[in-house]
């Protein structure tokens, strides 16, 4: 492990910061995620120019670790030749334009080009998202994430947009082990 990616993961604060959303009983998620990805030698190499590029409070996410995590524990395991983006959120209330987006992007891709780079700054997400995707979408927990399950949240998805994305995504086929629960 680089020093870099040794220096991301090791923060003390990780897990306040990443999972204060979450209840969470005891450290076995925590500690598991935390393992799956630090034996993703690809994992850790996303996480440095995310860090070197110094974007601020960013974070990698969304699709990236949960493919990691269904991968390796419901799949065949990871392949990063099957990555959509590579998610970077990040927070700066000085610049909500789109071109702070793009900006950011581009820096990363600068870093480590020919990775499916996508930076979005989670400050103005509330200027553009409903309006691009029709409904707010919003994971379960890291509960659902660690556990294997695919579920609707009816509070923030639209059964259509539901459908749509379990069509998309093919978990039973990505994820043999992934249990997914039929929207309704």
């Amino acid at each position: 492990m680089t020093d870099a990616a040794r220096a991301i993961l090791d923060r003390p604060d990780d897990d306040q910061l990443v999972f204060r959303r979450h209840a969470i009983q005891g450290n076995d998620e925590v500690a598991t995620l935390r393992s799956l990805i630090r034996s993703s030698a690809w994992h850790i190499r996303v996480l440095t120019p995310v860090r070197d590029v110094r974007l601020p409070d960013a974070w990698v996410g969304a699709g990236v670790v949960r493919d990691l995590v269904w991968g390796e524990l419901y799949g065949s395991g990871f392949q990063p030749t099957v990555v959509r983006d590579i998610d970077v959120a990040y927070f700066d209330p000085d610049d909500l334009s789109r071109e702070r987006d793009d900006r950011a992007t581009r820096e990363l891709w600068d870093a480590w080009p020919d990775q499916p780079w996508e930076a979005k700054n989670q400050a103005a997400v509330h200027t553009w998202y409903e309006a691009k995707f029709g409904d707010a979408v919003a994971p379960l927990g890291l509960d659902d994430l660690m556990g294997g399950v695919w579920r609707r949240n009816p509070r923030r998805v639209s059964l259509e947009r539901s459908l749509e994305r379990l069509a998309r995504h093919r978990p039973a086929d990505r994820w043999p082990g992934v249990h997914a629960i039929p929207p309704t």
